[in-house]
């Protein structure tokens, strides 16, 4: 794999074997997802898709944020898999994730699933 691109191919062949996707284990207070309603899972990726998809992130947020002088690494959680019923809900990530990026690999579904970022301008992108 060696290009970002090539992650749903292999996420497509990951939904193929259920035994691949592991469970989350959410603390009891968290409520970023519904957890407590609808488990969710994640497609953990290996050392060379993580790399890929670092570098490719690294990329836009450069071209998103052109005044940054560097920018360190501290989380790529994975693929996670919302289904029907799923909520990401609205919160403010901790420290250190001062730029936080969503990649959407695909998605299959009877209407738009909206998601809003609220900007520094404190408007809703």
């Amino acid at each position: 794999m060696e290009h970002a691109s090539d992650i749903l191919g292999w996420c497509k062949a990951k939904e193929n074997f259920p035994e691949s996707l592991w469970p989350e284990a959410w603390p009891e207070a968290n409520t970023y997802v519904n957890h407590w309603e609808s488990d969710s899972k994640m497609h953990p990726l290996d050392t060379k898709l993580r790399q890929v998809l670092w570098d490719e992130i690294e990329k836009k947020m450069q071209e998103w944020i052109p005044t940054a002088s560097s920018f360190s690494k501290s989380s790529l959680y994975g693929v996670r898999v919302y289904r029907e019923g799923h909520i990401l809900a609205p919160h403010v990530d901790r420290d250190p994730l001062i730029s936080s990026a969503i990649v959407n690999i695909d998605q299959e579904v009877t209407e738009p699933w909206p998601l809003e970022v609220i900007g520094h301008d404190g408007f809703a992108h």
